[in-house]
């Protein structure tokens, strides 16, 4: 049966106690200082906690939705090096930044995500104060012009710069990659999010010359540019080289293309995989324009560990392509998300994929999907005693109203001994029969997660069973539209976690 709830340690009773009563902690400052006084520091209540300490209460206070500005005015000191207000944003304005920028000096981890409140001025402000930073959100924000000049120049130690929906224009990455030519500036930038951004794809292949670090940039379409590099090699704007030379070898270890524009040609996706032979993540998930003939070079990818590709514009299909690419890269995939492709064999990913963590199948879009009832590798995998979806942690299967067999269902459950997530969407073969039968073989007893929508042939059966087992650890179970399970059920659940005291979250709808 899953865990029951423990006496909470020495640690957690003090972050309870002090979030519980922090507003009697700040009562003093409240009525006698705030709004009336403007201070550099602060010696109040929290100065001597840590900055793990100072991040826990924090998130703690945003997750009861009971954080205020004078509770930041005393939390926020000298020995903060790590801070997310991305969940607060509503109270972050220029005055919390300047109180940042003057007395949280160290700070190394910094989330400001949707801070949209804070002007361009303060995030220059605090651009001066960031010197030791190594990880900036500042998704959403206008941290871009002048302010977005100044973080690159001062953050000299800087790895990972999130800047995703940010009004960011190519002089900024141009004046990025100048820096870095002369040794400069954020020159050991490893990952850049310039996602729905107004970079073109001049400067991203700028940052592919010019960052010798740079190995993750999330873009629109980075597939593009290799294409384009080609074409204007040679070419020079703005003191950066924006072309590719067709021999380039470049350290970019994912290749990501989410959105549907621009199209992707098949030379893209060869350029891209022959000149990114490091690459352990491919994403080709939004765009068209692409088939087998580009698709096939993923074989390429030695190091390839993390596979997602898109059928929905009818270019690429199971058997004749995405099954040949993973008989070559499959052994080593922990991560394969097959989103819109028909006819999917889940005993060919079985056999041909074994030390998966994590497998996503999303066919929603299609109107009416079909998974291979019989195939040839059933009897590879009886024949070789394999041991298919032994690693796999995570399951996710989205689909419209399509319905995978049952023999199909209960070969992939039955052979995941190791999983921790469930989340299914309209499968109507996860159902009691599939899975009473699995619980012989399969107890699930590392499952602490289970998300289930829309599946009509699920019960209470199967939720007891898990509820009962001795040694089950399920943390969370959500059932949401499954007409088997009524209003009684649920509440008959819900009363069986309480009494039994159990450390387990129930949601039924």
């Amino acid at each position: 049966m899953p865990r029951r709830k423990n006496t909470l340690s020495l640690k957690q009773i003090c972050t309870n106690s002090i979030t519980g009563n922090i507003d009697a902690l700040c009562e003093d400052y409240v009525k006698n200082y705030f709004g009336k006084h403007n201070f550099l520091h602060i010696i109040g209540p929290f100065e001597e906690l840590t900055s793990h300490q100072i991040k826990e209460i924090i998130s703690v206070l945003v997750e009861k939705r009971s954080i205020s500005k004078p509770h930041l005015h005393l939390l926020l000191h000298s020995r903060v090096e790590s801070l997310d207000l991305s969940g607060c944003n509503r109270l972050i304005n220029d005055e919390i930044i300047i109180i940042i920028a003057t007395r949280c000096q160290r700070i190394k981890y910094l989330n400001v995500a949707q801070c949209n409140r804070v002007t361009q001025k303060a995030f220059q402000y605090l651009a001066h104060s960031l010197t030791q930073a190594v990880s900036l959100n500042f998704a959403a924000t206008k941290c871009y012009g002048d302010a977005l000049l100044t973080v690159i120049d001062k953050c000299t130690k800087l790895k990972e710069l999130n800047l995703h929906g940010v009004s960011v224009e190519d002089d900024v990455i141009f004046h990025m990659c100048r820096k870095s030519q002369r040794g400069q500036g954020c020159c050991g930038l490893v990952w850049l999010d310039i996602f729905n951004t107004m970079v073109s794809g001049d400067a991203v292949i700028a940052l592919i010359n010019h960052m010798p670090n740079i190995r993750h940039i999330n873009w629109i379409n980075v597939f593009s540019v290799f294409e384009e590099g080609l074409e204007q090699e040679g070419i020079r704007k703005e003191g950066c080289d924006i072309g590719l030379a067709a021999d380039t070898k470049c350290q970019l270890q994912s290749l990501i293309a989410d959105s549907s524009f621009p199209k992707v040609t098949d030379k893209s996706v060869y350029l891209a995989c022959i000149q990114c032979l490091a690459v352990s993540k491919f994403v080709l998930a939004g765009p068209s324009g692409f088939t087998y003939s580009g698709l096939q070079h993923v074989t390429l990818l030695e190091n390839l560990q993390d596979f997602t590709v898109s059928g929905h514009h009818e270019n690429v299909l199971f058997g004749e392509h995405i099954a040949p690419i993973l008989s070559k890269v499959g052994q080593n995939l922990k991560i394969l998300n097959l989103q819109d492709i028909d006819d999917i064999d889940l005993y060919a990913v079985g056999y041909l994929c074994q030390d998966l963590s994590k497998l996503t199948i999303d066919v929603r879009p299609i109107d009416d999907a079909h998974f291979k009832e019989t195939s040839d590798f059933q009897e590879k995998l009886e024949l070789q005693n394999n041991k298919p979806f032994s690693n796999l942690c995570q399951l996710v299967l989205y689909a419209k109203e399509e319905d995978i067999t049952p023999h199909a269902m209960s070969f992939l459950l039955r052979h995941s001994l190791r999983l921790q997530t469930i989340d299914i969407i309209h499968i109507q073969s996860f159902s009691d029969s599939v899975l009473l039968d699995v619980f012989n073989s399969n107890r699930f007893l590392n499952l602490k997660k289970l998300y289930v929508y829309g599946c009509n042939k699920l019960s209470r059966e199967p939720v007891y069973r898990l509820l009962h087992d001795q040694e089950n650890v399920i943390e969370k179970i959500t059932l949401l539209e499954c007409r088997e399970i009524s209003r009684k059920d649920s509440d008959k659940i819900k009363r069986m976690i309480k009494r039994e005291n159990f450390d387990t979250v129930f949601e039924w709808s």
